[in-house]
């Protein structure tokens, strides 16, 4: 049996655990720089939709009281963890399949709803979070009752697809698109060849659907057979590129402001290298203009290769901005630099060089170790390199944001 945990409404139901006011009020989060609503409470649901442009809903925030805040990504990454591990202790097993979903294996649980059950409170207590698990033979099956319990308050946010009664006709009435893996595009094609419900999908043709969708297609109509086909995915694989991206709050158009907003990406992206003990072997850089706006367009990236592979964060700040002078063109408003780190190897795959073979690892893996020591102790950029900035004034606007209340001793919550 396989299980699917989702966290209910997970961004509002972070700031909901540290400011008690908010419970049963109507939440909406919005995307860097303030822009778009990328979550809502089931409050706020009927009044906005997602992806909803904030400048043009600002009556409806204020004639229904929603309560709205900035992106506080730091707050809802340390919580996501918290509920990981958690789950973690539960089972053996688990794939973390998103920020506030993971896929967990149930093999081998005589009373795997009850145990589900145990799991869930023991989240809602320890992280104030809640959430719904479905139970089912299939990853495809699990997603579906996951909706179920979420839909359903007697089932105690716990459902297992063997306790539908009616397991045909709740296909029947299931619309093609809520299944997993299936889009936008594919619910279109599929529509158009009168296939509108899960019933209808899990009886098409298979060889039809092999073409059309190809295997993974064919893989969903299986799953919802009740036959397995999507295995659990280990997360303990190394990223083979890091990507560490922002658009600005304010246009950017002097190269140091420009410097400043590179290094400080790549410093980002340096902490998830340190994360997974990777070196890597290029640097790429780009950067964008605003093509919302009627302004001169411009776009241009590159990619550094490094004489060595490595993990040493000023060589890969150093290689990056050198990147940036040789894209970067004047008199353009830039909107957007992206960095990504590339060619990652484990730490000791690395390439060696004969221009440099005394080259220090030795010294360069005890410094950094002990940069990340302290930035994870006392907060990301407790230590950080000079050409990150100190104003930064390209940062993105969160005008609206709540404090970081587990990861930052300045902001900590007090009682009164």
């Amino acid at each position: 049996m396989i299980a699917l945990a989702d966290c209910n409404n997970f961004y509002a139901s972070c700031e909901r655990a540290f400011n008690p006011k908010l419970r049963n009020k109507p939440i909406v989060v919005l995307s860097n720089n303030d822009g778009c609503v990328i979550a809502r409470s089931s409050e706020a649901k009927k009044y906005i939709p997602m992806g909803a442009p904030a400048f043009k809903y600002k009556n409806e925030f204020k004639r229904y009281e929603i309560n709205v805040y900035s992106a506080n990504f730091t707050l809802y990454g340390d919580i996501s963890g918290r509920v990981m591990r958690i789950m973690h202790s539960y089972v053996q097993d688990m794939e973390i399949y998103s920020i506030d979903e993971a896929f967990l294996n149930l093999k081998g649980f005589r009373q795997p709803v009850d145990h589900c059950k145990k799991m869930r409170a023991e989240v809602l207590k320890a992280t104030g979070v809640p959430v719904s698990i479905g139970i089912a033979p299939t990853k495809t099956l699990a997603k579906l009752c996951n909706h179920y319990a979420k839909d359903h308050k007697e089932t105690g946010g716990v459902f297992k697809w063997s306790d539908l009664e009616d397991k045909e006709g709740y296909l029947k009435q299931l619309p093609v698109e809520e299944i997993w893996n299936v889009g936008r595009r594919s619910t279109v094609k599929l529509n158009i060849n009168g296939i509108y419900n899960a019933y209808q999908l899990m009886n098409a043709n298979e060889s039809w659907i092999r073409n059309e969708f190809s295997i993974t297609g064919l893989r969903t109509i299986s799953e919802l057979k009740e036959i397995p086909c999507f295995k659990l995915e280990q997360n303990g694989d190394p990223r083979k590129g890091i990507t560490s991206s922002r658009s600005f709050g304010r246009a950017v158009t002097d190269l140091t402001n420009l410097e400043e907003a590179v290094a400080t990406y790549i410093s980002r992206a340096w902490e998830k290298l340190m994360e997974q003990k990777s070196a890597c072997s290029h640097v790429y850089v780009s950067i964008v203009t605003n093509r919302h706006k009627d302004t001169p367009q411009y776009y241009n990236s590159i990619t550094i290769p490094l004489t060595i592979s490595t993990w040493y964060l000023p060589e890969l700040i150093d290689a990056a901005l050198k990147g940036l002078r040789q894209i970067y063109k004047k008199g353009y408003s830039y909107k957007k630099a992206t960095t990504m780190l590339l060619g990652i190897y484990q730490r000791g795959d690395v390439n060696l060089s004969l221009i440099e073979p005394d080259y220090d690892f030795k010294r360069i893996n005890s410094l950094m170790n002990a940069i990340e020591k302290i930035n994870k102790k006392d907060g990301s950029e407790s230590i950080k390199y000079a050409s990150t900035g100190i104003k930064q004034i390209w940062r993105e606007k969160k005008e609206m944001k709540s404090p970081r209340y587990t990861t930052s001793w300045n902001e900590l919550l007090t009682v009164n």
